[in-house]
């Protein structure tokens, strides 16, 4: 008598994995226009497929949370111990309890100010000697800045502009690609005639990372995050995946 046939044993699907972002500005994630240029629902942006392809990889599907800021994004990570954080510099007081995925993207910092108002700045301590505007939820740990040390009520790069022009501060410091990458959505403060920039020597240039809470189930999937990076680089992929949404704004890793 023949013995019925087993089926296998079904296989459950993994859930998603929350990644937490703030979306603004491009060219890492924004939302996506319309016909009429106006802002839809959908994410895009480089970060944005990138992370994408990261988990798919990996064998999960990333689900984007965007209803609260990095700062909020951090301590939900912390606390709570799931989910990830996208497009993270790495450090800051709560670095010790994340794990860091190998990092896809590194800024160049850049010290703003008003052309008629120059500012002497040899070294990052420097920059304590005047006062300085900051965004809303924004990281200044690499200038060697505390939240103290700024004027941090600015809310996005329209408002400490025009806190600058304002003479409200004396500066502000930002990462050149980051108001490069304003130009694509035409918020062009690079090329404003009132507004003087360069680089400021001894400041670490900051890297974007995955993170995630340390000795979490989502920290487990670092090494698989972190080897397709690498892969994706050593194809030219994250290279040519950066011209697709930057245009001509260099890629650096």
């Amino acid at each position: 008598m023949a013995l019925p046939a087993i089926a296998p044993p079904v296989r459950a699907e993994s859930p998603p994995v929350s990644v937490c972002i703030d979306p603004e500005p491009p060219p890492w994630s924004y939302w996506k226009s319309d016909g009429e240029g106006k802002p839809t629902n959908e994410l895009t942006g480089f970060s944005v497929d990138l992370v994408r392809r990261l988990f798919r990889e990996a064998g999960r599907e990333a689900r984007f949370r965007t209803d609260i800021p990095w700062t909020r994004c951090v301590h939900d990570l912390r606390t709570q111990k799931s989910g990830f954080g996208m497009d993270i510099y790495e450090g800051g007081p709560h670095a010790a309890q994340l794990v860091y995925s190998v990092r896809y993207y590194t800024l160049t910092p850049q010290l703003f100010t008003l052309r008629d108002h120059p500012i002497e700045v040899l070294q990052p301590s420097d920059l304590k000697r005047y006062k300085g505007c900051g965004i809303v939820g924004g990281a200044y740990e690499h200038y060697g800045l505390k939240a103290e040390d700024l004027d941090i009520s600015a809310n996005g790069y329209a408002g400490v502009v025009q806190k600058l022009k304002g003479h409200h501060c004396d500066y502000f410091v930002e990462e050149l690609e980051i108001l490069a990458g304003m130009r694509l959505s035409h918020e062009d403060y690079l090329d404003d005639p009132e507004i003087a920039h360069r680089p400021l020597k001894g400041v670490k240039r900051p890297s974007l990372h995955l993170v995630a809470a340390r000795d979490s189930a989502e920290a487990a999937l670092m090494p698989k995050l972190n080897a397709e990076i690498e892969a994706m680089e050593r194809a030219g992929e994250l290279a040519a995946l950066w011209r697709k949404y930057a245009g001509d704004i260099p890629y650096s890793r």
